[in-house]
């Protein structure tokens, strides 16, 4: 469900008079920036919630397919190892791919106990080796990484961020405060304990509960937004906002807009992860769907071709046929 577009938290410039303030500029801007990012946020999500559906219900069980018939294929080619048709030129063709599909096979499936004794036969160096040793490379690139960071320490650095930090804090408390402020008028104007029609116990409980959640989130706009809702806040009221009040609710508001900022980036990037999707893979939401549609196409050729090897290459004759064609 999106989260719909505020239309009407605006501060409005009254004909003939004097231009807004930078305060009131900013506030308008911090709100349309809101907007924007709460709808970004929103189709992202229907997205990921889109594509993941798809994902699992098509390319997964495409997937296990196919994995299913490479195992099958590893299995039928070692049996095959030691058939008389077989030179050691072949054999060696055979150990070559047999040991590479088997140790991808192995990192998807967290070793089946079957795969691991075929790769051991055929790579000749135990998996746990191979692991060990890649382990050991990924350390040693990282200490060197630890080793060349230079130190940045210096006191006068420490002192000025410790400045910064508590300026920040001070900004910080003072939003939270005009937050604060918000909230208690709403909620002394609700009340919805007191209520004595049912109905509008109902309803003013399901207005409290917004109230609180968006509260609990620090989201000043939804609280300004709530405010015109119950009219505590009209137009008139709203354009003459104090600068000191606009100032206080500008920092809530940037703050708000980074955060949503820090959430969508987060998403994406758990989504990339998630999917294997590179750091500047595209992630517009018609172009990710229509690329899992061509990766679901792709491996369904994918799959049927390797049932099809695998029909094939059960005559050994076909499997020394392909291994005059096969480079390792």
């Amino acid at each position: 469900m999106k989260t719909p577009v505020s239309s009407v938290i605006n501060i409005e410039q009254k004909q003939s008079a004097t231009p807004l303030s930078a305060e009131q500029q900013l506030f308008n801007n911090l709100i349309k920036k809101i907007d924007m990012q709460r709808q970004q946020l929103s189709d992202w999500q229907a997205t990921v919630s889109s594509y993941e559906q798809k994902y699992a219900s098509e390319y997964v069980p495409l997937y296990s397919a196919y994995n299913q018939h490479r195992t099958d294929l590893v299995l039928l080619l070692d049996a095959a190892y030691f058939d008389a048709i077989f030179n050691q030129t072949d054999q060696e063709k055979l150990s070559g791919f047999i040991s590479s599909i088997a140790v991808e096979l192995m990192n998807k499936d967290n070793g089946a106990p079957q795969l691991k004794a075929i790769f051991n036969r055929h790579h000749h160096t135990d998996i746990a080796v191979v692991n060990e040793s890649e382990e050991l490379e990924e350390l040693d690139s990282t200490q060197d990484y630890v080793e060349d960071v230079p130190d940045y320490s210096a006191a006068k650095k420490m002192a000025r961020q410790r400045a910064q930090q508590a300026r920040l804090e001070k900004q910080e408390q003072k939003g939270s405060q005009s937050v604060r402020a918000v909230y208690r008028k709403l909620a002394s104007s609700l009340h919805p304990d007191k209520e004595q029609d049912p109905l509008e116990r109902v309803r003013k409980t399901g207005l409290m509960q917004r109230v609180n959640m968006a509260y609990a989130n620090g989201d000043l706009l939804q609280l300004l937004e709530l405010q015109l809702e119950l009219e505590q806040m009209d137009q008139a009221r709203l354009n003459t906002l104090n600068e000191l009040n606009l100032n206080h609710y500008n920092q809530v508001l940037a703050g708000q807009s980074d955060d949503l900022a820090m959430e969508i980036r987060q998403s994406q990037s758990g989504f990339k992860a998630r999917f294997q999707l590179g750091d500047k893979a595209n992630l517009a939401p018609a172009f990710l769907l229509a690329e899992l549609t061509r990766e679901i196409a792709q491996m369904k050729k994918h799959t049927s071709g390797f049932a099809r090897d695998l029909r094939e290459l059960k005559d050994v004759k076909n499997i020394k046929a392909w291994l005059k064609t096969y480079r390792a």
